[in-house]
């Protein structure tokens, strides 16, 4: 992440803003369409309470994408602040995608911890 936020700040501004932008706007669509995720051991069943996490992950993905492109608009110091949120922002969406949850599950089902008998290497 780091890397690629190093090379996005060597970007001209509007490339740098466009790409901004594009990410913001595909992670506020994610979040959209796939949060909340459940867990297994406590799962959201009210459909009411579900919309209320959905539309407060949408609302606080986009004020954090407009300061995203904020921070691209100042300049200086202000645009690795509004790379770094934005890169944030793509983070927390590419974890609700059914593959990523997916994945999550399987990792997390194939370490046993010690104290359950599993490696303690």
């Amino acid at each position: 992440m780091a890397l690629l936020s190093g090379w996005a700040l060597s970007l001209p501004r509007p490339l740098w803003l466009a790409g901004a932008a594009a990410l913001s706007l595909l992670s506020t669509l994610a979040i959209s369409l796939w949060a909340p995720v459940d867990h297994p051991n406590k799962r959201l069943r009210d459909a009411r309470l579900r919309a209320a996490f959905r539309r407060r992950g949408v609302a606080l993905a986009s004020f954090l994408a407009a300061l995203s492109l904020a921070g691209g608009f100042a300049g200086g110091g202000w645009r690795s602040c509004g790379g770094a949120l934005c890169l944030t922002i793509c983070w927390q969406a590419a974890s609700l995608t059914p593959a990523a949850v997916r994945l999550t599950k399987q990792l997390a089902g194939a370490a046993t911890p010690a104290w359950k008998g599993g490696d303690r290497t």
